[in-house]
């Protein structure tokens, strides 16, 4: 077979194989946009953040609506400690504290910290998220641009003390609503 023969041969093979090397790159490639940047690092361990201390911590307040909401504060420390209270609507009210798994709440706060917006002074809100990072708050923006980002935020500190089981989840009754689940 010529070289001619050989690489008319192999060009199917080559087109099919660059256009899945291109596929694989696309979907392994980082997003650019905060709302989709922020879970692609909190579920990519692989990606180098800058480190999150001890002392920083992301805290999520809820407020009651009339349509029984929950009211809760958590707050999720770089060390991975996780602090709660509940005030309304949910399965403690009070103080509870616990941990995610190991790695789990650094990562969460060095993504925030390496995906927020900056600080707007932002009226009162039902749901309001604070990063504290460095020694400084900063409440973090939920309106007009920062929207979307801000709900990857929400969703990414609910998915992250989502097995702590302070608030209720569906089918959840009884005892099983009021145990918290301390994972370290």
């Amino acid at each position: 077979m010529t070289l001619r023969a050989a690489a008319v041969a192999a060009a199917p093979f080559l087109l099919v194989a660059g256009v899945f090397a291109g596929f694989v790159a696309h979907h392994l490639q980082e997003p650019g946009a905060p709302a989709q940047r922020l879970p692609w690092l909190v579920a990519h361990d692989d990606v180098p953040l800058p480190e999150a201390s001890g002392a920083d911590y992301v805290e999520l307040q809820r407020a009651a609506c009339g349509a029984g909401c929950p009211a809760y504060v958590v707050r999720v420390w770089g060390s991975g400690r996780v602090e709660f209270e509940g005030r309304a609507h949910v399965c403690r009210i009070g103080r509870a504290e616990g941990a995610l798994p190991r790695g789990r709440g650094p990562r969460l706060v060095a993504a925030l910290r390496e995906t927020a917006p900056p600080a707007s002074p932002a009226p009162p809100a039902p749901v309001a998220l604070t990063l504290h990072a460095g020694g400084a708050d900063r409440v973090l923006p939920h309106e007009d641009a920062a929207a979307p980002w801000f709900a990857a935020a929400l969703a990414a500190v609910d998915q992250a003390v989502a097995d702590t089981r302070w608030l209720p989840a569906p089918g959840a009754a009884g005892a099983d609503c009021l145990t918290p689940l301390v994972r370290r």
